[in-house]
């Protein structure tokens, strides 16, 4: 079935109600039973609904088969409960109350003991993901690489870098080290030069400040 003109209420509050609740499909996904709403979700579409407490998620992805199926993104803020939804709506630009920035836990790699008490936030706007890592505190150098895992994959197409202040070897460096994500990344490598050196495997490191955009 599919609905080319569903009755669509909106309010001041700049969110859109469907009149029709989703079900759970996963802790990332959400199914509309036998109706195709992909029109209405592109990628970076904003979601909230309540499920006791009221929940914020970006749309990653709509698909439809029999049933519309969108794939969404919280980070470690909000998932998705195996429980009824209720009170479902979306919005396209500003959205009354969602959240500026979502947290995530990434994996990283280089260390025998990562850095402590950072800071790793990310926001949508359509396709384009903005990061924001901050590591107040060295970690423990046991490797020449040094890599962050990402909240959401990079697109197959495009190359993306990104300057960032940095201490290794238990030292400040003045120069200037970068970031790079390559396609269909799901990590982001660091390094401490555009030559693309490497780490001393032992003593502090870590990524003081970085901000970066890519594609997904």
């Amino acid at each position: 079935m599919k609905i080319d003109s569903p009755n669509i209420i909106g309010g001041y509050s700049t969110w859109i109600s469907l009149g029709i609740q989703p079900t759970y499909t996963s802790s990332t996904s959400i199914t509309f039973t036998g109706v195709d709403f992909t029109p209405y979700f592109p990628t970076g579409t904003k979601i909230k609904f309540t499920q006791t407490t009221v929940k914020y998620f970006y749309v990653l992805s709509a698909t439809y088969g029999t049933n519309t199926v969108l794939t969404l993104t919280g980070g470690s803020n909000y998932s998705v409960a195996n429980a009824a939804i209720t009170n479902f709506n979306y919005g396209h630009g500003v959205a009354y109350e969602f959240p500026e920035w979502f947290n995530w836990t990434p994996t990283i790699v280089g260390f025998s003991s990562v850095p402590d008490s950072g800071i790793y936030k990310f926001n949508l706007v359509g396709k384009l993901v903005c990061l924001m890592i901050e590591q107040p505190n060295d970690g423990t150098s046991d490797a020449t690489s040094f890599s962050i895992s990402l909240p959401i994959t990079a697109s197959s197409s495009g190359r993306w870098v990104t300057p960032t202040q940095f201490r290794n070897n238990s030292a400040t460096s003045v120069a200037a080290g970068f970031g790079q994500i390559s396609p269909n990344g799901t990590v982001c490598n660091f390094y401490t030069g555009w030559s693309g050196a490497g780490w001393t495997a032992s003593g502090g490191k870590r990524i003081s400040n970085c901000t970066l955009v890519y594609g997904i």
